[in-house]
């Protein structure tokens, strides 16, 4: 990989760490070896002392002067390894967000630990047996999620390191402990007590936060919405002030599609933030969902978006060929950002019903619709959810025999019952199930790191989060305006068209059409015998539910539940190919 590989292997008497590529670095020094992957940001806040250190050897400073728990004031997008000499202890640690993967296995007398799955399963030298247990968690999902939480993997015997957390082996005995490191993300009394007060801290946050990430040559994805607006405004800001240059705005546009094509003119608008700046734009009409999968990049893992890769693929290597060494993209401003109005779930469950049903006519008034449109996903669902009264069915293409072995309706009951929106406030436990599911980032990974490029969201900075959910917990949602803090927060530095509008186009038809151009594909795809053969789908079911799919018949809650089933395919059949590959 050209963005790099970090490895350890540890033994009985020590550690030997090694890392390659242009985004690792590395520090030895004082009986502490630090090889890192990506970036720290804020490194100013660290107090690291004199001259000018890199990251790897900041880290290093900031562990000897505190130890490991001093490592919790590091911020930024990260992954490394830690070999303290003098205690005989290493350490392999993940930024919260986890934007690069650590994996780590038993091999004999050794434990490996590596950023990549690939490299694990050449050092192991054979294939390893999937675990059956962990798919079925996949399946049981109820939201995308880039990443899936604790340690397990699909493989037995091969553990994660969660993100946000540290794994800590002793050598004498190779003991190993997994702690977290980070603290969660918590809802702080901030200074603000009005929107206005509240965006004008939040301007200044989201400032700073691309300051840290625009640096060298950089690249922009740039929409037409709100979003990457925003970002692409503070990068203009960051270039004037020769932080960065910036080479290129990258879009997705569209012809045929009606509803996006529309989305064109408020391209062009962005565009006018940073007069200049080489617009790339990539022909959307051809880059469908589900079309990656003839030819999908390399990933370790599942990935519930894969059926979108072929988009994200497009837009990060149209930056990579404009010149870029990084590109900002507004992804993570919808999840704390978008706010609806599930502060009606808070009054049903304290039975205040009346008042839940005027706010919810209040939202309906202002959509031109029926009060029990508003009252029944975001007033309603959410209640009975998190009671236990709504479990979905385990889906009718799951093999019975695999369902009950791996008890798959008891997973899916407890994932829908630890919804999102449990906790005092519905629409805070939203924001942070939103932010949970992008943790991780498969697109960074697999796509942009291959080819040295660093992928950057600046929505996703801690501190930028925590600035949002303060607004989220202390300042009810108004229906008349949707991101209504960010709107305020750019009030008079972005093109009016961009802070006026209401709503975006959607991509139901690039999903449909996509699912009409690829069904005969899709339906070989789950037909395959390194699918069919493991007992997990019934390729005839899914057969005739993406039939019904190619002519836009699915319902949205067979949707979500579709696409883990083809990733997952999709998946088994890279691993196939993968295995065969490797065997003599």
């Amino acid at each position: 990989m050209s963005g790099g590989l970090l490895v350890a292997t540890i033994g009985p008497t020590g550690a030997a760490l090694t890392a390659t590529g242009r985004l690792a670095t590395s520090s030895r020094a004082g009986g502490v070896t630090v090889v890192l992957l990506g970036e720290l940001h804020y490194p100013a806040d660290l107090h690291t002392g004199p001259g000018q250190p890199d990251d790897a050897e900041r880290i290093a400073r900031v562990y000897r002067r505190g130890g490991r728990t001093g490592l919790a004031a590091l911020e930024g997008d990260f992954a490394f390894l830690l070999y303290d000499q003098r205690a005989d202890r290493v350490l392999a640690v993940r930024d919260p967000m986890g934007a690069y993967p650590l994996y780590h296995e038993r091999l004999g007398e050794q434990i490996v630990i590596t950023s990549d799955l690939a490299a694990l399963h050449r050092k192991r030298g054979r294939h390893a047996a999937l675990d059956f247990d962990h798919l079925a968690e996949y399946l049981a999902g109820q939201s995308p999620v880039n990443e899936p939480a604790g340690t397990s993997t699909p493989f037995r015997g091969v553990e994660r390191v969660p993100a946000g957390a540290s794994l800590e082996i002793e050598i004498p005995g190779s003991r190993a402990t997994v702690r977290a490191l980070f603290a969660p993300l918590e809802l702080t009394t901030g200074r603000s007590d009005t929107l206005s007060d509240a965006a004008a801290d939040y301007r200044e946050v989201l400032d700073a936060a691309v300051r840290q990430r625009a640096v060298g040559s950089v690249a922009c994805h740039v929409s037409g919405g709100l979003d990457s607006s925003a970002v692409l405004r503070s990068a203009a800001d960051a270039a004037a002030h020769g932080r960065c240059t910036l080479v290129a705005g990258v879009s997705v546009v569209y012809r045929e599609l009606s509803q996006l094509a529309r989305e064109t003119p408020y391209v062009d608008h962005a565009l006018g933030i940073a007069p200049g700046l080489p617009s790339v734009r990539l022909d959307g009409d051809d880059l469908l969902d589900f079309d990656v999968f003839a030819d999908p990049p390399e990933h370790g893992e599942p990935y519930p978006g894969l059926w979108r890769v072929g988009m994200d693929r497009a837009l990060t290597l149209a930056a990579f060929e404009a010149g870029a060494e990084r590109v900002l993209t507004g992804i993570g401003a919808d999840e704390v950002l978008d706010t609806q109005p599930f502060h009606l779930a808070d009054d049903v469950r304290r039975w205040r019903l009346a008042r839940a049903w005027r706010e919810a006519r209040r939202w309906a008034a202002a959509d031109n619709t029926d009060p029990w449109t508003v009252l029944r996903p975001f007033g309603l669902a959410p209640v009975l959810a998190a009671r236990g009264h709504r479990v979905p069915d385990v889906p009718a293409w799951i093999r019975p025999e695999f369902a009950q072995r791996t008890a798959l309706a008891d997973r899916i009951a407890q994932r829908a019952a630890s919804g999102s929106t449990a906790g005092p406030m519905a629409a805070v436990g939203v924001a942070l199930a939103g932010i949970r599911g992008r943790i991780g980032d498969p697109v960074r990974w697999a796509v942009a790191h291959p080819v040295g490029l660093i992928v950057s969201h600046p929505f996703l900075d801690r501190r930028v989060l925590r600035a949002g959910l303060r607004v989220v917990a202390n300042i009810r949602p108004d229906p008349a305006t949707s991101k209504p803090l960010l709107r305020a927060a750019m009030r008079g530095v972005l093109p009016e068209p961009i802070l006026t509008r209401r709503r975006k186009g959607h991509f139901n038809e690039v999903y449909y059409r996509g699912l009409l151009r690829n069904r005969d594909q899709l339906v070989e795809l789950v037909r395959h015998p390194a699918v069919a053969d493991l007992g997990i789908l019934d390729a005839e079911t899914m057969a005739a539910t993406l039939g019904r799919g190619a002519v836009g018949g699915l319902g949205v809650t067979v949707v979500h539940p579709l696409n883990l089933a083809l990733t997952l395919a999709r998946w088994l059949l890279q691993e196939a190919g993968r295995h065969r590959a490797s065997s003599p």
